[in-house]
């Protein structure tokens, strides 16, 4: 949850509120990682939120430092005392991203205890990319139910034939107001781009998320008009030599970590938002671009954008190709239709509720 960065700390934190504002949920623990400024242990909302920060403070952190590996192994250290805090806290639906097993990992002993010592509670994996390898959807066998944020999510977990019968799609909630043109405004001049026309991307500096591809393509556009610049919110992943060259020489202009509405209207006052990641499923960044109104470029293999509007998807891996559509998009007085319906809190949250209360159970076989 805020203030960790990313796409994963807004929608816990969209889903618990919500959640609980619908009375769709009495009760709701936290267990996440540990934050400088907030305690250990926090309850909120009278006494029907419970935030556990306990594992190693990872999320915020920049680089890929030896230090991070033992940081990792305590934190599956700390898995195993989940099924002990799950029985102490009374706990009937456990939901668990599925990033946890993406790697090497003790989570799956966890899950597993709780399904031998705790059969009353339901199991639930949350998958919201594509990046769980296909040798350990095996653990995720051992849910009740899987979530799966988008249909390609939904596709891929398919193809093993003993979790068809627990995939339940449920779309991702985006719970955003559409800002003014006066908060654009002030928005732009908070980071001093009040005078600059810029492209906009709120994944960070990260290459799975596509850095290298953007800068490609600001590059080949900034040949044609060289007041254009590349602005980027979200954590410093990989930043390296390129970065620092592009930044003197104006390619780039790095926001860094920024409030969460910031990001969107930075990208309502963007002449494009452009996204290139290749491992996201369905990116919130984009969907709550689209919801701010913004102008954007899609990224590819995503069906619900491949089938609603496919002429703002990219279309080409060169990025020279590339840098003709976005300058396309641009020019034209024209935005994307695509239909937010499906991403709207209520609709959504009820649909988590119908999950959490079905009575039947699908068998686990391990």
């Amino acid at each position: 949850m805020p203030p960790a960065p990313g796409g994963g700390g807004v929608y816990t934190q969209l889903l618990v509120h919500g959640l609980l504002d619908s009375q769709f949920v009495a009760y709701a623990a936290v267990l996440t990682e540990k934050c400088p400024s907030l305690p250990n242990v926090e309850t909120l909302r009278k006494g029907r939120l419970d935030i556990y920060r306990r594992f190693p403070f990872r999320a915020g952190v920049s680089g890929r430092s030896f230090v991070r590996y033992f940081q990792y192994l305590w934190q599956n250290l700390c898995f195993l005392a989940l099924p002990w805090m799950v029985y102490r806290l009374g706990i009937s639906h456990l939901l668990i991203h599925s990033s946890f097993h993406n790697h090497p990992n003790f989570m799956w002993l966890a899950v597993l205890i709780i399904r031998e010592l705790l059969p009353s509670v339901k199991l639930i994996s949350d998958v919201r990319d594509p990046k769980l390898p296909e040798s350990r959807f095996g653990e995720i066998k051992l849910y009740h139910w899987v979530i799966c944020c988008s249909e390609n999510v939904h596709q891929r977990l398919a193809k093993n034939a003993s979790l068809t019968n627990k995939l339940v799609t449920i779309p991702i909630v985006i719970d955003i107001d559409k800002p003014s043109h006066t908060e654009i405004a002030e928005c732009k001049k908070r980071y001093g781009l009040e005078l600059t026309p810029y492209l906009f991307n709120g994944s960070g500096i990260s290459w799975e998320k596509g850095i290298a591809k953007a800068l490609d393509v600001i590059n080949q556009i900034r040949n044609v008009q060289q007041d254009l610049c590349l602005v980027v919110a979200g954590r410093k992943r990989d930043w390296s030599k390129c970065h620092d060259d592009a930044v003197k020489s104006g390619a780039l202009c790095y926001v860094g970590i920024i409030p969460h509405r910031d990001v969107f209207i930075l990208s309502a006052g963007a002449e494009i938002d452009v996204n290139f990641s290749h491992v996201d499923s369905m990116p919130r960044a984009t969907l709550e671009a689209l919801a701010a109104g913004a102008k954007v470029l899609l990224p590819k293999g995503i069906p619900e954008f491949d089938r609603s509007c496919s002429e703002y998807v990219v279309a080409s891996d060169c990025s020279q190709e590339i840098a003709k559509q976005v300058q396309l998009i641009i020019s034209r007085n024209e935005f994307p239709n695509y239909d937010m319906q499906p991403h709207a809190p209520a609709s959504v949250y009820r649909q988590y509720s119908r999950l959490f209360h079905r009575d039947e159970v699908n068998d686990v076989s391990v």
